[in-house]
């Protein structure tokens, strides 16, 4: 997906990226993962998320603001294209989807002073699927 340079389209699913980008590094096989900074590409990011998760039959909602001190967006690009998109969120004693379902596990680690960060919104643009794609998000595994 693209971001557009002018009024976003509602009817279109592809643009160009409005944001300056630095030269990607040859080692990254042309990959460029950073944080996103715009609300043109916070957008985009919902856009793939919602396409992904709904293709799986899941529905999605809109993320917090892209400005929140406790979460952060990521995006990766491949020549000014949208490759993938990811959210953390660092907790702060109350936000982490995680402890619907494990709120003892969670309290422990609260308890022992553990910095707890989780992710969500992982998707995956599957013409840009890729390992290496991947490890730029997870350098050191799962």
């Amino acid at each position: 997906m693209h971001i557009p340079t002018s009024a976003p389209s509602h009817h279109s699913q592809t643009a160009t990226v409005s944001a300056v980008q630095p030269k990607q590094p040859d080692s990254y096989g042309g990959l460029l993962v950073r944080p996103v900074v715009s609300h043109r590409e916070e957008h985009a990011c919902h856009e793939l998320v919602r396409r992904m998760y709904a293709w799986r039959g899941y529905l999605t909602e809109l993320a917090s603001p892209h400005l929140s001190r406790d979460r952060l967006t990521l995006a990766a690009w491949r020549d000014g294209e949208l490759a993938a998109t990811l959210t953390l969120a660092r907790d702060n004693g109350s936000n982490l989807m995680a402890e619907a379902l494990y709120p003892a596990e969670i309290a422990e680690l609260r308890s022992k002073e553990r910095i707890i960060c989780e992710y969500s919104r992982l998707a995956i643009d599957p013409v840009t699927s890729s390992t290496q794609l991947m490890e730029q998000f997870f350098p050191y595994g799962l």
